[in-house]
């Protein structure tokens, strides 16, 4: 999915981006990739000029090649989002194919996955589903055997196939290349299910890990619903219930996984942590606390009176613009996901009338501390709500600066935390305001950067004006690690 997001963001405009066949087993989350243009084609229909993105089950062998081949010639970009543990399936077929040894692979014949597989085993395969499909292969096959799974395949029934089969000759050869991910879900729907009173089962309907939790809550004896979204979620059944358990399969978006909980918390007894935890999101508490404290430790180190009025008027301020940030945004609710978009509808009133006390109490504490700045103060909240009113509006493709936003954010604690003061005539040398103006921009940005590749995960909607559109997850994450060294070096070598 972040493969799918990011190829769309970044190359979308270029040309049509496109997955080979359905990127993952969950309707809800392909309707979310067509909301950004991307949608399924197949191998046939493939044009020149497209952003081809190579399916989670992986492909057959002879598409991928020619799919590379293209690609190297430019006439299209390729992206492998094969799953990692689906591609090991595939290299130990291959690695034990080149020697002539059987491929034995448990799983549903008709499964892209396995047709994938399949396409590995050179030296010829056999695909197994039940106890009794495995009976009918011959000792021979089985002397120069190798037994794999599909990685979404039963686990208890992996052990009983393979059991068989070892018994049955000693030259095969077993590997449990069952998904970790999946077999720990199952455990922990074991675990789950035995210790609350009914379970709901959250995931897409030909998924094949869903379909085993629920068969694994329904082997507990509990009542237990199969839900694709939150509008099949039967609440006058569960509102008997005591406590629900809430089950997800691995191809199942966190946003989707979030509104079934949020519309049982509703019906039920809210969870105060998971609602602190909402709150905290939304305000980005975290960061504004570690700026604060930033700016409380420089006042400090500079010898600047009023440490922790100054360190107040940060907090109060950062705080009070991302309280308004997301009733300012061209974007709209739906960009910060379904359960925030209901979060700030519920809450409007609250959340801004919290921003405008916030903006409110440093204004007076800036007049009281900072008498100077107080002009400044209000032309840089000014300017921070049009930037955030304005910039990556879609008619003002202009202001759609690759990284701007992440960059904007993180010089706004530079101009609160060192600009007021100076403003205010506190003195400092230049070189020690230089250095610690490097330090406050470099923690800004290494924080908003890591917010905005958490919120890439959280499948919310991203512009080419955040680092992870613009550079890519792992390029953003590299560059966080640098500005959080950059950061450090410049402090210390302030101090």
């Amino acid at each position: 999915m972040d493969a799918a997001i990011e190829a769309s963001a970044r190359w979308g405009r270029q040309g049509t981006v496109r997955t080979l066949g359905p990127l993952i087993h969950n309707p809800q989350a392909l309707s979310h990739l067509s909301l950004r243009g991307v949608e399924s084609t197949d191998f046939s229909s493939i044009q020149s000029g497209e952003t081809i993105i190579v399916r989670a089950h992986g492909i057959p062998l002879s598409e991928y090649r020619s799919l590379k081949k293209d690609h190297q010639r430019g006439r299209l970009k390729l992206v492998n989002s094969t799953c990692p543990e689906v591609a090991r399936v595939q290299a130990c077929i291959r690695r034990h194919s080149s020697k002539g040894r059987f491929v034995i692979i448990l799983g549903q014949a008709d499964h892209p996955e396995v047709i994938a597989h399949q396409t590995y085993a050179a030296a010829g395969c056999a695909i197994v589903r039940t106890l009794e499909e495995a009976q009918q292969i011959s000792v021979e096959c089985l002397d120069t055997a190798i037994v794999v799974a599909q990685t979404t395949f039963e686990l208890n029934a992996f052990h009983i196939i393979t059991d068989h089969l070892s018994r049955r000759s000693t030259g095969i050869r077993v590997f449990n290349t069952i998904c970790p991910d999946t077999w720990k879900r199952q455990r922990a729907a074991q675990e789950l299910a035995s210790r609350v009173d009914a379970v709901v089962v959250v995931g897409g309907r030909s998924s094949n890990n869903t379909r085993h939790l629920m068969e694994v809550a329904q082997t507990a004896g509990k009542p237990a619903q199969w839900v694709e979204s939150v509008q099949e979620l039967d609440l006058g059944v569960l509102r008997s219930r005591a406590s629900v358990g809430v089950l997800a399969g691995a191809s199942t978006p966190t946003w989707i996984v979030d509104e079934v909980v949020d519309a049982l918390e509703q019906a039920g007894k809210p969870s105060l942590w998971r609602r602190a935890r909402q709150l905290s999101s939304i305000t980005q508490l975290p960061q504004a606390a570690c700026l604060s404290a930033t700016a409380l430790w420089l006042c400090h180190r500079l010898r600047w009176p009023g440490a922790l009025a100054q360190s107040t008027i940060v907090f109060l301020t950062l705080t009070g613009l991302c309280l308004i940030a997301p009733f300012l945004s061209p974007r709209g609710f739906h960009a910060k996901g379904q359960v925030r978009s209901a979060f700030l509808r519920r809450n409007r009133a609250e959340l801004l009338g919290a921003a405008f006390l916030a903006f409110l109490v440093s204004l007076v504490l800036t007049s009281v501390w900072l008498p100077a700045a107080r002009l400044p103060w209000l032309l840089l909240v000014a300017a921070s709500l049009t930037f955030i009113r304005f910039h990556g509006h879609r008619n003002r493709q202009f202001l759609v600066l690759p990284g701007g936003k992440d960059f904007a954010q993180a010089l706004l604690p530079v101009m609160l935390i060192l600009g007021l003061p100076i403003v205010s005539g506190y003195p400092a040398s230049l070189s020690l305001i230089f250095l610690m103006a490097i330090g406050v921009f470099s923690i800004g940005l290494a924080l908003h950067s890591r917010r905005h590749v958490t919120e890439f995960h959280e499948d919310r909607i991203l512009g080419p004006e955040t680092l992870p559109v613009a550079i890519g997850l792992q390029g953003t994450r590299w560059t966080s690690i640098a500005c959080l060294i950059i950061a450090l070096t410049a402090i210390l070598i302030g101090v």
